[in-house]
């Protein structure tokens, strides 16, 4: 068993032993953070998420709206942010497709640069 407050000589061995239990327990904890394809990928899937959850939101408000019967007061308004989030949720799914494509060596196969698909997508909208 370990004892605290023994002399520095022994602290390295300490250290070395604590460490060793702590990588026992948590294996995953000297890896290094995933590349940036890997981060790009599951930043794009949570904000898909994100947006989803505030669409099923909303869906739920202008069901509530149809039942007071005030439908009518926010139709134009509903309706227009749930084209908006239907468009960014498409545009999100695109590029996690996109995300989900190999790179390929030359550029003359990667297609339009993902500068020219956002300002393509920003003039859909």
């Amino acid at each position: 068993m370990l004892r605290f407050g023994l002399q520095a000589s022994n602290s390295v061995r300490i250290d070395a032993a604590l460490i060793a239990r702590f990588m026992v327990f948590r294996p995953d904890a000297e890896r290094s953070l995933p590349d940036a394809k890997l981060r790009l990928l599951r930043a794009l899937v949570s904000k898909r998420g994100q947006l989803v959850e505030t669409r099923k939101r909303l869906l739920a408000q202008i069901k509530a709206h149809e039942k007071l019967s005030t439908a009518d007061w926010f139709a134009d308004m509903d309706t227009e942010l749930k084209d908006i989030l239907d468009r960014q949720i498409q545009q999100l799914e695109v590029q996690i497709e996109q995300a989900h494509m190999p790179q390929q060596s030359s550029s003359a196969f990667n297609g339009p640069s993902a500068s020219h698909r956002a300002t393509v997508m920003r003039d859909r909208c």
